[in-house]
């Protein structure tokens, strides 16, 4: 069975602001993070439980999961019927448990 992916307005949000962080620093980095973001996320579309759950600080109606990208970058995600959703696309190396 292949899943439908999609992306919360948040988590495309997210993508840019990682992206437009990195332009700053090496517009060539910038470019590869968001390549390996997107085809991660792509890459849900099969088999989207192979990733551990994420524990929530709050609660939330559904399980979560996420996808370390490129050693630092988290999808968080949920899975349902025939979809993956895209909540959240987080920097691993800055606090983000407000955002949640």
């Amino acid at each position: 069975m292949e899943y439908r992916v999609e992306w919360s307005t948040k988590a495309l949000g997210d993508l840019l602001d990682c992206v437009s962080f990195l332009k700053n620093v090496s517009p060539e980095s910038a470019e590869e993070v968001a390549s390996k973001i997107i085809e991660a996320s792509a890459s849900l579309k099969v088999f989207p439980e192979r990733h551990e759950e994420f524990l929530m600080p709050k609660s939330f109606p559904e399980t979560i999961r996420k996808h370390v990208v490129n050693s630092r970058y988290i999808i968080l995600y949920g899975v349902s019927d025939s979809r993956v959703m895209i909540y959240r696309v987080l920097d691993g190396r800055k606090r983000f448990t407000g955002l949640l």
